[in-house]
């Protein structure tokens, strides 16, 4: 997916993606990269930016927890946090869920994910998650086996409906949470 406007790439202006990137082309085009079996409801929009943050950070130089279409999430994720951080709100605003998937990223790093998405790749059709809680629990289970961390209240603390089951499957390791949840400090 991507529109076929290049305008971006165009000789003379070439350099303009190196210097700026281009959220809307690196946005379509991490469309390609998402799979239905870790894109669950209400992030269709969101697990695609996680290429967008990726070309961002490896093109551009800008790392997501600074990137300025960011900025004014990190208030915006406060005052979800603090509003009991209902899950049909979080589904809705695309780059509120964002700030999740880019906490994750801060902490755990960009190899986190990749080792995630090839065990998603190896996954026989059978253990396939089938239903929209499938999706959540197994990405909460799968992330958590990969950074050797209990996400759970991670998930709960974002409002993500996570089954007791999946819960339980993670219990054994150290719980966690973000030390500077909302961009508090740099670094």
């Amino acid at each position: 997916m991507t529109w076929m406007d290049v305008r971006g790439f165009q000789l003379g202006e070439k350099g303009k993606i190196y210097r700026e990137g281009s959220w809307g082309h690196f946005h379509e085009l991490g469309h390609n990269f998402q799979s239905s079996l870790w894109t669950f409801d209400g992030s269709v929009e969101v697990t695609c930016n996680l290429f967008t943050l990726y070309a961002m950070e490896k093109v551009v130089g800008i790392t997501p927890w600074d990137h300025p279409s960011l900025k004014n999430s990190f208030q915006i994720a406060r005052t979800h946090i603090a509003n009991g951080a209902p899950f049909s709100k979080w589904k809705k605003q695309p780059f509120l869920a964002l700030i999740m998937y880019v906490q994750l990223q801060k902490a755990f790093g960009w190899d986190a994910y990749k080792k995630v998405f090839r065990e998603y790749e190896k996954l026989p059709a059978k253990e396939h998650p089938k239903t929209e809680q499938q999706k959540r629990d197994q990405w909460m289970i799968r992330f958590s086996k990969i950074v050797r961390r209990n996400l759970g209240p991670f998930f709960k603390w974002w409002g993500i409906p996570i089954s007791r089951k999946a819960y339980s499957a993670v219990a054994h390791l150290p719980k966690w949470l973000p030390k500077d949840p909302f961009h508090l400090k740099k670094g």
